[in-house]
C-alpha cells in the first residue's frame, strides 16, 4: 500500500478516482490502525433543487410547498434516485475505509477498478 505519512500517527492514501483521499490513524503496514477517515467527491453533484442539501427527502419547507403545489421540482422518483444514490456513496465510502483499516492494498489497479464499477453501477441503478 502506498502513502504519504504526516507525522508519526497518520497515514495519507490519495486514489486516483473520485477526489478519495483516506487518513489512518497508524501505518497500515503495521496492522496497527484502528481508525480513521476518508474524504470523497463522490457526493458532489445531486442535491435538493430547493435547499442545496443532498439528503433533503422532501423535509425543507420550500420544498414541501413546491411539492405539494405541483410546481417544478423533484419528482418522488427522483427524490428516492438521489437519496439511494448518496446511501451507496455512504456504504461504498465505508467499504473502502474499513479495508484500509484491515490492511488491504487500496491503491492496486485492481481495487481503483472496482471503485469506478461500484460508482457507475451506482448511477445507472439510481
Amino acid at each position: 500500500m502506498s502513502g504519504t505519512t504526516s507525522n508519526d500517527s497518520d497515514y495519507r492514501i490519495e486514489l486516483p478516482c473520485y477526489g478519495i483521499v483516506v487518513l489512518l490513524n497508524g501505518d497500515p503496514t503495521l496492522h496497527d490502525h484502528p481508525s480513521g477517515e476518508i474524504n470523497t467527491d463522490l457526493h458532489d453533484g445531486e442535491t435538493c433543487p430547493f435547499c442545496g442539501q443532498q439528503l433533503c427527502n422532501f423535509d425543507c419547507d420550500m420544498s414541501q410547498g413546491a411539492h405539494n403545489d405541483d410546481e417544478q421540482g423533484e419528482s418522488d422518483d427522483e427524490v428516492r434516485g438521489r437519496l439511494q444514490y448518496h446511501g451507496g456513496c455512504d456504504a461504498l465510502e465505508s467499504l473502502i475505509l474499513s479495508h484500509a483499516i484491515a490492511g488491504i492494498d487500496i491503491t492496486s489497479p485492481a481495487y481503483i477498478e472496482g471503485i469506478e464499477s461500484a460508482v457507475e453501477a451506482l448511477g445507472n441503478n439510481t
